[in-house]
């Protein structure tokens, strides 16, 4: 590995120093930005405790609460950024990292430094492989995706499946749920939606639900009148919903575009599964609704929650095994950073299936402790059950 000069490392920590979420991010830890200060878990004994690390960002250094890892040989011992690194990445690769390792690691991840993997090392291959991952990531986050306003005219409303499942003109309209019935076009027999960025006004991927239920033969969903049901091999055509080519879904919050000012406003966000239960939401009145599409929140997920104001989180997925088991799981992750209610659906499987009044009933009072003004009450750290 070439070797570093003292003057380039001082460049490189000075320009670390500034951009240093860029760095944890590289390391992939999962952090909060405080006012003058980063929070997570320690990353070299590999601990959870959330608040169990910082780095102070005026005064430019590291601390491992728990357990004193800045203290360690492993990480120097240093306080700075490359001990910082040091430490992390020597328990990530279970190999021991050395100064300038740390050094390289940061330029590159700051695009400071070209490496050529010609004239690299082994161990530049392997920072690269690192580097390489997280600007990937970053790739995917940053890509802005289609303006909305070019294609509007293209879609079709749908007056075939969500009108007969109880959906509104209202909410179709509001959503662009579109249907397709263009053979050989991916969405062909479904009804479906934009995925739109935090903005509103870019689309970053589609979601189709197909407009047949489920075979009991096969388990696909196909035209009950079909004369045989599809090979097993074409299944991925037959499934209930389909998203776009490369879509993301850990990436995006459903409806986070609308609910956001709303959220700031308030000061809370209601979490569900599926765009279903944010159009149910919205049709009751509750404006603050985004979707997971899954059962499972991804950093990046948070951090737009966070970024939209939001202290309260109001979490109300499926009556079903797997959504109960979610609930609790999003409940010990999301303790840490917002003030948690978990909600139960009981008319119905999901929020999808329960009357406007119903949810308002449900939801309504747990929304009157998550205010604002409830929040800087002594009952802030009180969590509920309902």
């Amino acid at each position: 590995m070439k070797h570093i000069s003292s003057d380039k490392v001082a460049f490189i920590q000075d320009r670390a120093n500034d951009r240093i979420a860029e760095v944890f991010d590289a390391l992939g830890l999962e952090f909060v930005e405080r006012h003058d200060y980063l929070q997570c878990a320690c990353p070299v004994h590999e601990g959870d405790n959330q608040r169990g690390m910082f780095w102070a960002i005026r005064s430019n250094h590291w601390q491992c609460k728990t357990r004193g890892c800045h203290l360690e040989p492993i990480t120097g011992p240093s306080t700075s950024v490359f001990g910082l690194v040091r430490g992390a990445m020597s328990s990530k690769t279970e190999k021991v990292w050395g100064f300038q390792q740390a050094v390289r690691f940061v330029s590159q991840a700051l695009g400071l430094d070209k490496c050529s993997v010609d004239a690299s090392t082994a161990q530049d291959i392997e920072i690269a492989k690192f580097v390489k991952q997280h600007k990937k990531k970053q790739a995917t986050i940053n890509r802005k995706g289609t303006p909305l306003r070019d294609i509007v005219s293209q879609l079709q409303s749908d007056q075939v499946y969500y009108p007969n499942r109880g959906v509104s003109p209202e909410i179709i309209a509001r959503y662009y749920i579109s249907f397709c019935n263009v053979k050989g076009k991916p969405m062909y027999k479904r009804a479906f939606f934009p995925i739109l960025d935090v903005t509103g006004r870019n689309v970053i991927g589609w979601s189709g639900r197909s407009i047949y239920d489920k075979c009991s033969k096969c388990g696909m969903h196909h035209h009950p009148e079909r004369q045989s049901c599809p090979d097993k091999q074409y299944g991925g055509v037959y499934t209930k919903w389909k998203h776009s080519k490369d879509f993301r879904g850990e990436l995006s919050l459903y409806n986070i575009w609308y609910a956001k000012p709303f959220i700031n406003k308030t000061g809370y966000a209601v979490l569900v599964e599926g765009p279903g239960d944010v159009w149910a939401c919205e049709a009751a009145g509750i404006r603050n609704s985004v979707a997971l599409l899954g059962v499972s929140m991804s950093r990046q997920q948070r951090l737009m929650l966070q970024n939209a104001g939001a202290l309260t989180i109001v979490c109300m997925l499926d009556n079903d095994e797997a959504g109960l088991k979610a609930m609790k799981k999003l409940e010990q992750d999301l303790i840490h950073y917002f003030r948690v209610f978990c909600v139960t659906p009981e008319t119905g499987k999901d929020i999808g299936e329960m009357f406007a009044d119903d949810i308002v009933k449900k939801i309504n009072p747990i929304i009157q402790k998550a205010s604002r003004a409830e929040l800087f009450s002594d009952g802030y750290l009180v969590e509920e059950k309902v």
